[in-house]
This record gives C-alpha cells, sequence and structure tokens, in this order.
C-alpha cells in the first residue's frame, strides 16, 4: 500500500481517516467530516484531513450557490469547537483549509532544509534524515 498520508499503517487515527474517506465518496460530508475531525484528534498533523474536513464544509453540487452562502455563514462559529459549529460552516472550512495549507507549507520547508530528498528537483546523493512531527515511522511526511 502506497503512502499517501503521515497516519500509521494501523490504528484509530488511519480507521477514522478511512471512513471519512469513504463516507466522502459516498456524499455523506457531514458524517465524513466529523471521521476527519476525530481523526486529526490522533494525528493533528495530517495535513489531507485537515483539507477533507474544508471540502465536506465547502460547496458541492447538491448545495451550491447563494442558499449555500447564506446557510453555512454563521459569524459567531470562529472560534466554536468544529463539532459544534452547524455543518455545513464557512468558518470551519476556512480554518480547516488555512491549517492544511500551513502543514503543508511547513513540510515544503523541512523537505527544503533536507537538501530536498524525496522531492522532485531536490540534490542527488544522501541528505541527513531529519525527523520532524510531520512524519510517520517510515520517514514520509506528506
Amino acid at each position: 500500500r502506497k503512502e499517501v498520508t503521515n497516519l500509521e499503517e494501523k490504528g484509530r487515527g488511519r480507521d477514522f481517516f478511512d471512513m471519512g474517506l469513504r463516507l466522502m465518496l459516498s456524499y455523506q460530508h457531514e458524517l465524513a467530516a466529523r471521521c476527519f475531525i476525530s481523526c486529526l484528534e490522533t494525528n493533528k498533523y495530517c495535513a489531507l484531513a485537515h483539507g477533507f474536513v474544508a471540502l465536506c464544509h465547502a460547496p458541492n453540487y447538491n448545495f451550491k450557490g447563494e442558499a449555500y452562502y447564506e446557510s453555512a455563514h454563521h459569524p459567531g462559529e470562529e472560534e466554536m469547537d468544529d463539532l459544534l459549529c452547524v455543518f455545513p460552516s464557512q468558518q470551519v472550512a476556512d480554518r480547516h483549509s488555512k491549517k492544511g495549507v500551513d502543514l503543508l507549507e511547513e513540510i515544503r520547508k523541512l523537505n527544503r532544509s533536507d537538501g530536498g530528498a524525496g522531492s522532485r528537483g531536490g540534490k542527488k546523493g544522501k541528505s541527513k534524515n531529519k525527523r520532524s512531527k510531520h512524519s510517520n515511522s517510515k520517514g514520509n511526511g506528506a
């Protein structure tokens, strides 16, 4: 199985992530968002889970345009816990979108400071293996 996240192969976070992915692809976005949030409780550095929470709360083909923006704008939810916010929520989508992008930027910087190991156009040759809070046990950080 190819590594696509920084989640461990087995564990509670992986189980929630996998279930969230199944639900999201079945258009059960509210339940999927809850699974991704549960995944983030044990794996807060999973950028992909942040992105999927944002995607679940974003407009889609069933719920778009003015109807979405009118019903998903809840100004009082900026500081609320994600699970307490009304679904869908622009504030939750925005918050997780920013967290996911920030994590990806940190990972990109780590890869650059590591001599580009594992990235396109990186330096050839051996590089020091710098582990971070973003890496899993196999050294993958995305």
